[in-house]
């Protein structure tokens, strides 16, 4: 009998979080991540060896333009404290999916300049989640953890890492699912037969 071969996941969550939000239907933000992991192998040749979920926790900015009246400072306090709740509500179903590893990144504050009113604003910027997610795959690949690795993203910057993974030196399949409006001609080009 033949073995199945071993699908082990890399999912860049807010990629694949923003490509569901461009699709304006709330309820697909829930989306069940084992679910979506079994539908995209073949059972009777594949089996999944892990899902690795790759994001971070928001962080509320330094500051909020002072020329604000109380009123929208409130409301922008009220809209993280709500982005917060959401993302931790959805972060524990995440975990209930059998296999999965969840891994952090980090939010940083940049601070911008307003041409048109003449104010500094702070904004978050998600960092090191492509590190993460190209460290834990290289890392797999060099464990033999996973005959398959498929990536859940549209993110151009994880493919040195894809292409290290199907070289010689580790010689795995490279496989790619793209979030909704999330493609990219780059990963299109390195996995002409291994993308949907």
């Amino acid at each position: 009998m033949q073995t199945k071969k071993r699908v082990s996941f890399f999912i860049d969550g807010y990629n694949l979080f923003y490509g569901i939000k461009s699709l304006n239907k709330q309820f697909y933000k829930w989306l069940d991540i084992g679910k979506l992991a079994a539908y995209l192998i073949n059972p009777n040749k594949e089996e999944i060896a892990g899902i690795h979920y790759f994001t971070a926790k928001v962080i509320p900015p330094d500051f909020i333009d002072d020329t604000l009246p109380t009123d929208k400072k409130q409301l922008k306090i009220k809209e993280f404290n709500t982005r917060q709740f959401n993302q931790e509500t959805y972060i524990s179903a995440v975990r209930t999916v059998p296999q999965i590893k969840i891994y952090y990144g980090k939010y940083k504050n940049k601070t911008y300049f307003c041409r048109k009113c003449k104010n500094l604003y702070s904004q978050p910027i998600e960092k090191i989640t492509d590190v993460n997610i190209s460290v834990q795959s290289l890392i797999g690949a060099h464990n033999d953890e996973y005959d398959i690795a498929y990536f859940i993203t549209g993110d151009a910057d994880l493919i040195p890492a894809m292409q290290a993974i199907k070289s010689p030196i580790f010689g795995k399949l490279v496989k790619a699912a793209f979030p909704p409006n999330r493609q990219n001609d780059h990963t299109k080009t390195i996995l002409p037969d291994a993308y949907r």
